[in-house]
C-alpha cells in the first residue's frame, strides 16, 4: 500500500510546524479596533453596489450592499483600499474615525491597465492590434512544469493540445490555425523582452514566477516581430519587485495523480490465450499458446489456465506509479525603495513518474533588480538558473512482455528468473542507468537613458545557454542475454548559445489633442548549437559505466559530433498617433536578414497598419448612457515564417545530422539522398485583416468583444520533387497557399456584487477554417489528381499505404481513404473489398464510382483533425473570504484517426467470427488494413480542465503575515467523448506543431499501452509576511 506523502523532505514538514506555530501563537491583541461605517458612490453621488472595502494587507473586507453602505471592524489606524470595476481604487487612513464616506472616480473601461506588446507597453484603451491578456492569478494554483497547460481555455484563438503528463513535454499550440506545410507552426515565445523559442522552452521558467501573459494574434500586433510572427507571438513577463514594499513569501503544494479510467488491458490468462490462439488461427500460424516451449519461455494451453496450473500475476503496481506525486516548494523576497526594485525566487519542483523508478526534478533560481542611477537612467538585471535533473525509467511494461502468467518474485523474494538468459525487467531497472542533466542560465542586463523629457532609449543585451548531458549503461548481464555485446554505453553533451542585442529609441510627445509616441530600434540574434556524443559496445567490466566508453572495443566504438549556426539581423519601427483620446493609428514596420536563406532572398519586409475608434467617446454616444466602452478596431499587414531547419538554401550531398538550437534534437537535414542549392529560397508570408468590436455595459460589469480575421499564406515552403535521373533527388522551394479565417467571441460579466458574495462568468468561443489553396503541380510537387481531389501525401501508415493529405479545397492533414461499409460475411460481399483483402471478416467498402471494383478511385476524403469551434466557460466566484474557480474547455468538430482501434482489448472480445457476424470489429488477425471511415472516429469533447477553492485567512491583531492563503486545486476532472481510447486530445508532432490527429499506436494483441492522463489533486499554502 503506498503512503500519501504530503511533505517530501524536512524543510517542507518544518515550514508546516512553523506555520501552525504562529497560527496559534498570534491571536493576542496588538491594536484597539473600531467599527466604521459609511457608503461608497460615484462622483455623481450614486451609490455604488458591491463595491470592495478591504483592510490593506490582510485579506479582511466586505462588500457594499444595494444602497452603497458598508460596515467594518478594523484597528483604529488601519488603511483601507476600495474598489470597485470600473473605477479607480482608492486608499483611506482610518485614523480613527467611525465615519467614512468614500468617492470613486469612474475609470471607463480601466483605461490605465497597462498590456505588454513587442518592445514596449500600451494602455489597454489605446490597443489597435488583437491581443489577449491572461490573467496569471487565475492560474497560479494549478500544479504543473508546463507554463503551455496553464494557458488552455484562457483566450480566444489560442488551443492547446495535451497529450502528456511528461514535464517537459506532450503540447502542442496554435493561434488562430496552421498556416504551414513543413515550416515551424508554433507562435513565438518572448520573455521579458527577449526572443525565447516555443512554450515548450518555458520549462525553463517558474509558473510562479509569471506576472502576466499576451497573446499578440493579428498582424497590427505581431508584425513588430516580423519573420517569427505569423503564427502568433506570446509575451511572458516575470514578476518584479514593488516600490517602498518588503515581502517575504513562501509557496508550497503537495500533489497527488491518479488515473481516471481503466488500463485497457485483458487479465484473464485464460481469456487470452484463446483469443491469441484465435488470432494464431485466422493467421494460419501455430498456436502460440499450447503447452510448448519457444526459446525457453513455456506457453501454457487455455486448459492449464483453466485449472490453476498457471494463474494470473498482476504486474502493474510493481512497474507504474498509480499515484504519482509533484512537490512544489517556492519561496523568495522581493521589494524595493527610491534606489532599486528587486526580486529574489527560489523554486523547486519534484514529479514522481509514470514508470516506477522514474523521476523529474527541477530547480529554478530568478533574481531580477531595477536599479535607478539617476532621474534620468536605470539599469535592469536580471538571471534566471535553472537545473534539471531527470532519470529515466525502464521496466514499465506492466504485461511482462506479455508473459503475465510469469511470477515476480520467488518464495524467498528474490527475482523470478525461470532460465537462463531471462532479463526480468525489474531487475534490469535497478541495475539500469540512464540520466539526463541540464543546466540553463538566462541573462537579461537592459540600460534605459532618458535624455531629455519624452526620449527614452533602452539598450538590452541577454545571453541564453542550454547544456543537457544524457548518461546511459546497461550491464553486461542483461546485454550478453539479449544479444552479443558485453555492456552498452552512451554519452551525449549538447549545448544551445543564444545571443541578443536589441536596442530601441522612443519618442513620445503630447500636444493639444494630439499624441505621438515613435519608436525604432535594431535587434541582433545569434543561435548556436551542438552536440558531442560516444557510444560504445563490448566492455571488459562494468566497473566503470560509462565513465570511460573508449574501454569498448575499437570496432563497436561510434563518436559523432553537430555544430549550426542561424544569424537574424533586423531594423524595426512603430508609430502610435492618437487624436482626442478617440482615434487611434498604429503603423509598423519590419525589415529582417535571416542567414537561413538563399542569398538573392535574405531580407524580407513586414509592415502593418492598425486603426481604432474609441465610439464612447463621441457625444451621440455618451448621451445614451448605454455604452462603457463602444470601440471599433480595424488591422491589416504581414508577418513572415523562417521557421525551418538551417542550411535548406545550399547544396547538401548525401545524410547530414546536425544539432537543432531551437528544439535542442538532432536532425536530418538530407536524409538518404542529395539537395539541390535554392538562391531564391525565402521566407513564407503571411497577410493578415482584422475587425473587431468591443463593447461594455452597466459600470463594466458585461463585456462583450467580437473579431473576425482572415490570414492569407503565401510562399509555402515545401520539398520539391525531382526526377530520379538527375544527381540531386530535393530542393527546398517556395510554393503554395494556405488560407486561415475565422471569429471569435469574448463574453464576461460580473453577475453577482453582493456584500459577502460575488460571481463572475467568462465565455470564450473561437472558430477558425483552415484550407490549403495551391499546393505545385505534378511536376514539381508530386501533386496527385485522383478522385476529384488535388493533393500530396502528408503521412503513411508504412510503405504505400496512405493516411493524411494535403488537398486542395480542405483543411490541412486530411484524412484519406475508403468508406467502411461493413465486413465480408458472403462471397458476394468479397467484390467490395480492395485488391487481396477478401477473406471473411475483413472490411468491405463502398464503391464511390460504381465501376464494380474497389481501388484507390474509391478513396475519399474521411475527415481532418482541425477543429469546428473551442470554447471555454470559467466561472469565478467568492463568498466572504473564499474563493472558488472552475473551468470548462470544449473542442468540437475534429476527427481523430484511431490506429489502435482493431487492437483494444474491448474490441478483440467484440471480433468478427462465423459464430459473431454482427461484430462491430474486424476479424482478429495479425494483419494491415486499409485506412478507412473505421478508423476516423469524433475527437469532440468537453473537459472539467479546472477546479480551484481557496480561503485568505485573517489573523487578526498581528504584524507577522500579510496574507496567508489555504488551496486546493483538481486538475482533469472528468472529460465527455465518445473516443474508444482514453483521451481525444491525440496527435501532435512536436518538431513542427503540426496537430495530425492520428492516436500512438502502441496496442499489444492483450492491452493498449498508452496510459490515461493523470487526474490531480492539490493541497497548498502560500505565505507572505
Amino acid at each position: 500500500m503506498k503512503t500519501l506523502k504530503l511533505f517530501n523532505n524536512k524543510f517542507q514538514y518544518q515550514i508546516f510546524l512553523f506555520v501552525v506555530f504562529l497560527l496559534f501563537s498570534s491571536l493576542r491583541g496588538l491594536a484597539q479596533n473600531i467599527t466604521i461605517n459609511g457608503i461608497v458612490s460615484d462622483q455623481s453621488g450614486q451609490s455604488l453596489p458591491g463595491a470592495s472595502v478591504l483592510v490593506k494587507g490582510t485579506a479582511k473586507g466586505v462588500m457594499t450592499d444595494f444602497d452603497g453602505k458598508y460596515s467594518i471592524s478594523v484597528a483604529d489606524n488601519a488603511l483601507l483600499v476600495v474598489s470597485f470595476l470600473g473605477f479607480i481604487t482608492q486608499e483611506l487612513a482610518v485614523n480613527g474615525k467611525n465615519l467614512i464616506n468614500i468617492e470613486l472616480v469612474e475609470d471607463a473601461q480601466i483605461l490605465d491597465e497597462i498590456v505588454v506588446i513587442g518592445y514596449g507597453s500600451v494602455k489597454k484603451s489605446d490597443l489597435t492590434g488583437s491581443v489577449g491578456s491572461i490573467k496569471t492569478e487565475k492560474i497560479a494554483d494549478i500544479p504543473t512544469n508546463n507554463v503551455g497547460t496553464l494557458l488552455q481555455g484562457r483566450t480566444t484563438g489560442l488551443q492547446i493540445i495535451n497529450i502528456s503528463d511528461d514535464p517537459e513535454g506532450g503540447i502542442g499550440v496554435r493561434v488562430r490555425g496552421a498556416s504551414s506545410l513543413v515550416g515551424s507552426r508554433e507562435p513565438l515565445v518572448v520573455l521579458d523582452g527577449i526572443p525565447f523559442g516555443t512554450l515548450g522552452d518555458l520549462n525553463q521558467l517558474a509558473p510562479g514566477d509569471i506576472k502576466s501573459v499576451e497573446v499578440l494574434k493579428d498582424a497590427s500586433a505581431a508584425a513588430i516581430y516580423g519573420s517569427q510572427g505569423a503564427n502568433g507571438v506570446i509575451l511572458v513577463t516575470t514578476k518584479k519587485g514593488k516600490k517602498d514594499s518588503t515581502e517575504v513569501f513562501v509557496e508550497m503544494s503537495t500533489t497527488i495523480a491518479s488515473y481516471p479510467q481503466k488500463i485497457q488491458r485483458l487479465t484473464d490468462m485464460s481469456q487470452l490465450a484463446r483469443l491469441r490462439n484465435e488470432r494464431d488461427t485466422n493467421d494460419g500460424a501455430p498456436l502460440l499458446f499450447s503447452g510448448q516451449t519457444i526459446n525457453g519461455i513455456y506457453y501454457p494451453s487455455p486448459e492449464e489456465f483453466d485449472n490453476g496450473t498457471y494463474k494470473f500475476y498482476d504486474w502493474l503496481p510493481v512497474t507504474r506509479n498509480m499515484n504519482p506525486y509533484i512537490n512544489n516548494l517556492r519561496a523568495g523576497v522581493r521589494g524595493g525603495s527610491e534606489k532599486n526594485n528587486y526580486n529574489l525566487s527560489l523554486n523547486y519542483f519534484d514529479q514522481e513518474q509514470n514508470i516506477v523508478g522514474a523521476s523529474y526534478d527541477k530547480i529554478n533560481l530568478l533574481f531580477n533588480d531595477a536599479i535607478n542611477v539617476n532621474d534620468k537612467m536605470k539599469i535592469i538585471a536580471s538571471v534566471n538558473i535553472t537545473n534539471t535533473n531527470r532519470v529515466n525509467g525502464t521496466g514499465g511494461d506492466f504485461t511482462n512482455g506479455g508473459k503475465q502468467w510469469f511470477p515476480i518474485y520467488n518464495e524467498d523474494g528474490n527475482y523470478f528468473i525461470p532460465f537462463d538468459g531471462y532479463v526480468h525487467q525489474l531487475e534490469q531497472k535497478d541495475d539500469y542507468y540512464n540520466e539526463s542533466k541540464g543546466l540553463d542560465v538566462l541573462t537579461n542586463l537592459n540600460l534605459v537613458w532618458e535624455p531629455i523629457a519624452g526620449l527614452t532609449f533602452s539598450s538590452r543585451g541577454s545571453y541564453n545557454k542550454t547544456s543537457t548531458r544524457q548518461d546511459s549503461y546497461i550491464k553486461s548481464k542483461y546485454t550478453e542475454r539479449q544479444n552479443d555485446y558485453s555492456g552498452i554505453g552512451f554519452v551525449k553533451n549538447s549545448y544551445g548559445k543564444q545571443s541578443y542585442f536589441i536596442n530601441t529609441l522612443t519618442y513620445n510627445k503630447e500636444f493639444g489633442n494630439h499624441n505621438m509616441s515613435l519608436m525604432v530600434g535594431r535587434d541582433d540574434q545569434i543561435k548556436i548549437g551542438g552536440m558531442e556524443g560516444i557510444e560504445g559496445k563490448d566492455f571488459d567490466t562494468d566497473a566503470l559505466l560509462n565513465e570511460n566508453l573508449t574501454l569498448a572495443i575499437p570496432e563497436d566504438q561510434r563518436i559523432y559530433q553537430g555544430y549550426v549556426r542561424q544569424d537574424l539581423l533586423s531594423y524595426f519601427g512603430r508609430t502610435n498617433y492618437s487624436f482626442k483620446d478617440r482615434y487611434l493609428l498604429t503603423l509598423t514596420f519590419r525589415a529582417d536578414g535571416s542567414s537561413k536563406f538563399g542569398e538573392d532572398k535574405k531580407w524580407g519586409y513586414f509592415p502593418a497598419v492598425g486603426l481604432a475608434w474609441k465610439v464612447h467617446e463621441e457625444n451621440f454616444i455618451k448621451n445614451l448612457n448605454t455604452f462603457d466602452i463602444l470601440k471599433l478596431r480595424l488591422s491589416g499587414g504581414q508577418t513572415g515564417n523562417q521557421g525551418i531547419d538551417p542550411y535548406q538554401s545550399i547544396e547538401k550531398f548525401g545524410s547530414t545530422f546536425f544539432f537543432d538550437a531551437e528544439t535542442s534534437g538532432v536532425v536530418n537535414t538530407g536524409g538518404p539522398g542529395n539537395q539541390i542549392a535554392n538562391p531564391n529560397l525565402q521566407w513564407e508570408t503571411t497577410t493578415q485583416y482584422n475587425a473587431a468590436l468591443e463593447m461594455a455595459f452597466f459600470n463594466n460589469r458585461l463585456r462583450f468583444s467580437a473579431e473576425a480575421y482572415f490570414k492569407h499564406t503565401t510562399d509555402l515552403l515545401r520539398p520539391k520533387f525531382l526526377p530520379s535521373s538527375g544527381s540531386f533527388d530535393s530542393q527546398i522551394v517556395n510554393d503554395g497557399v494556405i488560407d486561415n479565417y475565422g471569429i471569435e467571441f469574448d463574453l464576461g460579466g460580473s453577475i453577482i456584487r453582493k456584500k459577502d458574495f460575488s460571481l463572475d462568468a467568462n465565455i470564450l468561443f473561437s472558430m477558425n477554417k483552415n484550407e490549403v489553396v495551391d499546393i505545385g503541380t505534378a511536376e514539381d510537387a508530386g501533386l496527385i489528381e485522383e478522385n476529384g481531389y488535388s493533393y500530396v501525401v502528408s503521412s503513411t501508415g508504412g510503405g504505400d499505404i496512405i493516411r493524411q493529405i494535403y488537398a486542395i479545397g480542405q483543411p490541412l492533414n486530411a484524412f484519406y481513404g475508403y468508406v467502411f461499409d461493413g465486413f465480408i460475411n458472403t462471397y458476394e460481399d468479397q467484390d467490395f473489398a480492395q485488391g487481396n483483402y477478401t477473406e471473411f471478416g475483413r472490411p468491405k467498402f463502398v464503391d464511390q464510382n460504381n465501376d464494380g471494383v474497389i481501388n484507390e478511385a474509391d478513396r475519399v476524403i474521411l475527415g481532418n483533425p482541425t477543429p469546428d469551434y473551442t470554447a471555454s466557460l470559467t466561472l469565478s466566484a467568492t463568498y466572504k473570504n473564499f474563493y472558488a474557480e472552475m473551468l470548462f474547455n470544449a473542442v468540437v468538430g475534429n476527427e481523430i484517426f484511431d490506429v489502435d482501434r482493431t487492437g483494444r482489448p474491448a474490441n478483440r472480445l467484440d471480433a468478427w467470427s462465423l459464430n459473431n457476424q454482427n461484430a462491430q470489429h474486424p476479424i482478429n488477425q495479425n494483419a494491415e488494413y486499409l485506412p478507412s471511415s473505421y478508423n476516423v472516429v469524433d475527437g469532440s469533447f468537453l473537459r472539467f480542465q479546472n477546479l480551484t477553492l481557496g480561503y485568505n485567512l485573517e489573523i487578526p491583531n498581528q504584524n507577522i503575515f500579510k496574507k496567508m492563503k489555504l488551496f486546493c486545486n483538481v486538475s482533469n476532472i472528468f472529460v465527455i467523448h465518445n473516443y474508444e481510447g482514453y483521451d481525444p486530445e491525440v496527435g501532435f508532432d512536436p518538431y513542427t506543431g503540426a496537430v495530425t490527429g492520428v492516436s500512438n499506436s502502441s496496442a499489444s494483441w492483450d492491452y493498449v499501452g498508452e496510459f490515461p492522463r493523470q487526474r490531480r489533486f492539490t493541497l497548498g499554502l502560500n505565505m507572505t509576511f
